[in-house]
């Protein structure tokens, strides 16, 4: 029995050091890949930005977002601006509307990129209707041109048929000379059947 009292103890140890760890793990994961005061993914910021290392430093960093907040708390109130009023008045409700959540400036440039994107898809598409066109219009043309050749080379056969037909004259044997008794020969025949 205390053998398994210790083992159960032991399993619940071991739980608890186990989910300690994960949620230390998580919480490093988060500060290793968001920013902690606009919420969003290191990738974006390797994507898009100037890094995430220098957005993390330079653009939102936490510890300047702290010193702001008690610069406002520790101000007299008779001296505060109207932004700085603004300020503590959302530190005193314990509100977040002050933090840019979801937003960086070194990102307001992507939403400009996304548009000039958009802005080039809708020339590309333009022009690939445009060549869709075109290339309609040349198989369009194609077509035609395989019916008119299609249309004359049966023309040339109806011809051919309806043609009356020509006597070709026959050519002198290969072997002899082309001299005059051959063509006598064929003037003599000609003479002959004529008479």
């Amino acid at each position: 029995i205390i053998v398994v009292m210790l083992n159960i103890i032991f399993g619940i140890i071991i739980d608890t050091f186990a989910d300690l760890r994960n949620l230390k793990n998580q919480k490093e994961y988060d500060m290793l890949n968001f920013c902690f005061i606009c919420g969003l993914e290191r990738q974006e910021f390797d994507r898009h930005g100037d890094g995430f290392e220098t957005h993390i430093r330079h653009d939102h960093n936490m510890w300047q977002y702290l010193y702001y907040i008690v610069y406002v708390t520790t101000k007299d109130v008779t001296e505060l601006t109207g932004t700085e009023q603004y300020v503590l008045n959302a530190v005193n409700r314990q509100s977040i509307v002050p933090f840019p959540l979801h937003r960086a400036r070194i990102l307001a440039h992507r939403e400009d990129t996304d548009e000039e994107v958009a802005e080039k898809l809708d020339s590309l598409q333009k022009l690939l209707e445009e060549v869709r066109e075109g290339q309609a219009h040349n198989a369009a043309e194609i077509a035609r041109v395989r019916e008119e050749i299609a249309t004359r080379s049966s023309g040339g056969r109806q011809r051919a048929r309806t043609a009356p037909s020509v006597q070709v004259p026959e050519r002198p044997p290969s072997g002899g000379s082309t001299g005059s008794s051959g063509r006598g020969r064929s003037r003599g025949s000609q003479n002959s059947s004529g008479q």
